[in-house]
């Protein structure tokens, strides 16, 4: 429960901390690369949330961060025919599904 002397109504925390942390990402990718400028960032962002990499495809549905054993056997079967895994690979390993909305 929030307590009733709070100097600033709720609803303004909540934006303060909503901004920062839609700025984390920058500074991150900024401590790790100072070359990069903020226009660059965010075009990099804007052309992300374009293709749906990061919300698109089974997550669009199922949320992100979803695994689904057909997108795993996808991936093995991908890594297999481009010689980056040997095919007795039990892809099935890699992965469980008991945190997901399968």
């Amino acid at each position: 429960m929030y307590s009733s002397d709070l100097s600033a109504p709720r609803w303004k925390v909540g934006k303060a901390i909503s901004r920062a942390i839609r700025r984390l990402p920058t500074r991150l990718i900024k401590a790790d690369n100072p070359k990069m400028t903020d226009e660059q960032i965010a075009y990099g962002i804007k052309r992300m949330n374009e293709l749906k990499v990061v919300d698109g495809g089974d997550a669009e549905t199922m949320g992100i961060g979803v695994m689904t054993d057909a997108r795993w056997k996808a991936t093995y079967d991908f890594m297999v025919a481009g010689g980056l895994i040997d095919k007795s690979v039990d892809y099935k390993k890699a992965f469980t599904t008991s945190s997901s909305k399968t």
